[in-house]
């Protein structure tokens, strides 16, 4: 199970506070001393003043934490802006009006739609790679079946110019399938293939997208996550969220992807 970042640093600033109160406690059970003879009502008042000061450490913590992760996202757009700069691409806080829209009427950012809620896109790269156009972006969304934590991942989002994708997702096989696996009678060549990935999507349709050959290369590869409809296929890696430093790698892989659904 993959925890989102914000749910590090409160699980981060819990412990921290525990460990803060049970220390203070240990240390005064091993220096008796060192606190005088107190009576019941003193020693009530400070447990109650260590819970108080523990609380405060912790969200001390808490803020302290979210600080710097707001400052590491300024760096990281920083030096992805720089890095598209160099290489010729476009970068922006948002993405365009035009592709936004083609999106929303087509569903693809939270497809399905009932699973995910959008909370915000940003540092939005555009450009070509071997003529094909894409946008990348950050994209992080509240997931209604994770008891609606923060998650979010790197998309790269291809436009394929004379390619009709029908809708379709495709996704890492969860525990559950890989410990019992379906049978699922689209795919018959390769009943292995529910084992490594969840597809969704009309039966005639799939059975045409996904070839023998297709299949193989995705339960050799079965980390990657993609959304299609229309010219557009959006790739990404769920919850990874990609360094500036690693990024040309991952565009390049994703790449790889998008010529292996689309050949």
């Amino acid at each position: 199970m993959k925890l989102s970042r914000n749910s590090v640093l409160a699980l981060y600033a819990v412990i921290m506070s525990v460990f803060l109160y049970v220390g203070i406690r240990l240390d005064r059970a091993a220096n008796p001393g060192k606190y005088g003879e107190i009576s019941d009502p003193v020693v009530a008042a400070w447990d109650a003043d260590i819970r108080k000061k523990s609380v405060y450490g912790g969200f001390l913590i808490m803020i302290a934490a979210t600080i710097y992760s707001s400052l590491a996202g300024s760096r990281r757009g920083g030096k992805l802006r720089e890095l598209a700069a160099q290489i010729g691409f476009s970068y922006s806080d948002s993405l365009p009006p035009g592709a936004k829209a083609e999106f929303e009427a087509l569903e693809l950012l939270g497809f399905p739609a009932s699973a995910m809620y959008i909370l915000k896109v940003y540092d939005v790269v555009g450009g070509s790679l071997n003529s094909v156009r894409f946008l990348s972006f950050e994209y992080e969304y509240y997931r209604a079946i994770k008891g609606r934590n923060r998650d979010s991942h790197t998309v790269v989002a291809f436009m394929a110019d004379g390619k009709f994708f029908p809708r379709f997702s495709l996704a890492p096989a969860n525990m559950l399938d890989k410990v019992f696996p379906y049978a699922d009678d689209r795919f018959p060549e390769r009943p292995e293939f529910p084992k490594s990935c969840m597809v969704v999507g009309e039966e005639q349709p799939m059975k045409t997208l996904f070839s023998p050959e297709k299949i193989d290369f995705f339960i050799r590869n079965n980390d990657w996550s993609l959304a299609g409809c229309g010219n557009w296929l959006l790739v990404y890696k769920a919850g990874v969220h990609q360094p500036p430093d690693c990024y040309m790698q991952f565009l390049q892989d994703a790449k790889q992807v998008f010529d292996v659904i689309s050949a």
